[in-house]
């Protein structure tokens, strides 16, 4: 996948994959793979957080801290630091950390469920679930008038038990 900007964006050592054969490798890191990447363009970034973060055919989410959402985290904030009142931004930004909330939380709840408790992962959850909640609260007072952001907003807060 990453292979695929070689020569514009600097990657030299990553191979071309397309995003099927990408989704759940469970021992590809792609943040180092990220790191590698140069580009100043917002699109460039927001494409690349969109194939991080859309999921698998298998459905399941790749929640590891070097793992596909972790990436698409990283991808998204840079198009948001190049370009940071785009509305295609803030809401792939969104949803990105909606899987990362969702996924994280559940994988706590699981945790929680067999007494297997991570301190490790359960303040990651904590700083993801922050960060969504931020963000959605960020994102209705930037968008005012934009009814998805304020729908996103409601059913998150619903989903999670905020007030």
């Amino acid at each position: 996948m990453f292979g695929l900007f070689n020569k514009k964006h600097g990657i030299v050592e990553q191979p071309v994959q397309r995003s099927s054969e990408a989704h759940g490798a469970p021992d590809q890191d792609y943040l180092k793979g990220l790191s590698q990447v140069t580009s100043d363009s917002a699109k460039f970034w927001f494409d690349m957080a969109h194939d991080l973060g859309t999921l698998p055919e298998s459905g399941k989410m790749d929640i590891r801290p070097n793992g596909r959402l972790a990436a698409a985290a990283v991808a998204i904030e840079r198009a948001a630091a190049l370009d940071p009142n785009h509305i295609a931004i803030w809401g792939e930004r969104l949803l990105i950390q909606r899987y990362l909330a969702h996924g994280l939380s559940a994988f706590e709840n699981a945790l929680s469920a067999a007494h297997q408790p991570d301190a490790a992962h359960s303040e990651r959850t904590r700083l993801a679930l922050n960060q969504f909640r931020r963000t959605l609260d960020d994102a209705v007072l930037l968008f005012p008038d934009d009814e998805w952001f304020r729908d996103q907003r409601l059913c998150a807060y619903e989903d999670f038990g905020w007030s």
